[in-house]
């Protein structure tokens, strides 16, 4: 949920936006689709994720979102891959594919 305030009046309509992170695989990689509905009176368009993903055996061969090369980081000791997501209009549909 990404909303203006936090209080009562934050759900109500027109208030919120609500952020879908569906995951799944794609080839020898995967995909991380962000999608959303809803927004409020001033909203900015773009947001910015820091994404982490934990428990990988190695480092992805190339990380893209919605086409581009993404800036990321890897932990070997702990499998973890951090990809900063900048989204410059969060009410279309962004694509993150991660490919081993």
């Amino acid at each position: 949920l990404d909303a203006p305030h936090h209080g009562t009046g934050t759900l109500a309509e027109g208030m919120h936006r609500v952020v879908h992170f569906r995951a799944g695989p794609a080839g020898d990689g995967l995909t991380v689709t962000i999608s959303s509905r809803g927004t409020w009176p001033g909203a900015k368009a773009g947001k910015e994720y820091r994404m982490v993903l934990p428990g990988l055996a190695a480092a992805p061969r190339e990380v893209m979102v919605d086409g581009k090369r993404a800036a990321t980081s890897f932990d070997a000791a702990t499998g973890t891959l951090t990809i900063k997501v900048h989204i410059k209009d969060i009410s279309r549909e962004t694509i993150i594919l991660i490919n081993r």
